[in-house]
């Protein structure tokens, strides 16, 4: 078993929670990864934040709420990195500055662009988070 679940308590809670939730988001069960990732959020210790909160963004996106997914993923930029993974450029991408909207950036801004019915603006967006990220311009 790995540390958190050793040591019992509040941290590995949230770390089974995390886990659950991420696995229940990777299989398309919205309302569970929520409520899981809520509680892992709720019972976060300092090493897992960033991740939980990574989690809720794309929770966030993925249920058509890309205003919830840019304020989740600032949470997890803000979050301190503990673990050994790097932040995934694919977050940082979430909050690109590359939006017209101030309350929204990268693929958060694409994704509400094309709620509003404006594929050409989301385009542009998408072309700017990509270019911000290294890919072809």
């Amino acid at each position: 078993m790995g540390d958190a679940a050793g040591r019992g308590g509040a941290d590995a809670v949230a770390a089974r929670s995390y886990v659950l939730g991420r696995l229940a988001l990777v299989t398309a069960r919205f309302d569970e990864a929520a409520d899981l990732l809520d509680a892992a959020w709720h019972h976060r210790e300092p090493g897992l934040a960033a991740d939980v909160a990574e989690q809720l963004a794309w929770l966030h996106l993925l249920t058509g709420d890309p205003a919830g997914a840019a304020r989740w993923a600032r949470r997890a930029l803000d979050e301190p990195i503990q673990s050994a993974i790097a932040r995934p450029r694919d977050v940082l991408a979430l909050v690109s500055p590359a939006s017209a909207d101030p309350e929204e950036g990268g693929l958060a801004a694409a994704v509400a662009w094309l709620g509003r019915g404006e594929p050409e603006r989301a385009c542009d967006v998408l072309r700017h988070v990509v270019t911000e990220a290294g890919g072809p311009g």
